[in-house]
């Protein structure tokens, strides 16, 4: 009856998903700005991006232990999360964060981020490789769902704990942390790096203010 329940909720999900396309679309533009000669194909790679927004999220492991995220995982696309438990509320969020996704990828590859590795440990110890340098540092056990990663920039600089968000299904990780903090790990490193390419990309993130963006990863294959 449960796995009844849940694929009828499921295409119920998308159903609303689609019927509301349109408009948020409308609002989205908006919201976000934009609008170009290639927005008929960018509303189909959004809608892609929606459904499998909403379909990951319903089925996805939001209850992460820091001995689960064990390997070696590689960058695949921005990732964004708009830290809401409610299933209907999700459609919605699916939607706007398909739009800032795609607003954040062009950004991610100046600043040499699609490059990203993340390896950690069942002990939760953890590293991130960049372009240009390398975060190190804990992971913990946060409250209601979050986990809390204590990072350092180039094994000597603190920059502190923040919250994140991680959803786990089969071997796709989404590591999305609170904005505020992204910024800061942003700013650390091209400040150690001498890399100045990223103001504008901090600049989108403020103005998202409350948000969990970071990075949608697979895991490495041997």
């Amino acid at each position: 009856m449960k796995l009844s329940l849940s694929r009828h909720f499921i295409i119920l999900a998308v159903a609303l998903a689609l019927t509301n396309l349109s408009a948020a679309a409308f609002d989205l533009k908006g919201l976000f700005g934009g609008g170009s000669s290639s927005e008929s194909d960018g509303n189909d790679n959004k809608l892609g991006n929606i459904i499998g927004g909403i379909v990951g999220n319903l089925i996805s492991d939001k209850d992460v232990d820091p001995s689960q995220l064990e390997g070696e995982w590689k960058y695949v696309s921005p990732a964004v999360d708009f830290a809401s438990d409610n299933a209907l509320q999700k459609i919605g969020g699916a939607a706007a964060s398909a739009t800032i996704e795609q607003k954040l990828e062009p950004y991610y590859q100046k600043a040499g981020l699609t490059n990203l590795q993340f390896t950690a440990d069942k002990e939760g110890n953890f590293s991130i490789q960049l372009k240009r340098g390398t975060l190190t540092g804990t992971i913990e056990k946060g409250e209601n769902g979050y986990l809390i990663f204590n990072f350092k920039a180039f094994n000597k600089i603190n920059i502190g704990k923040i919250s994140t968000r991680a959803t786990l299904a089969v071997n796709t990780l989404s590591l999305t942390f609170d904005v505020s903090g992204l910024i800061k790990i942003i700013k650390t490193v091209s400040q150690l790096s001498g890399n100045s390419t990223v103001q504008s990309m901090v600049q989108l993130l403020e103005s998202y203010d409350g948000l969990y963006a970071g990075f949608k990863l697979s895991r490495a294959t041997t």
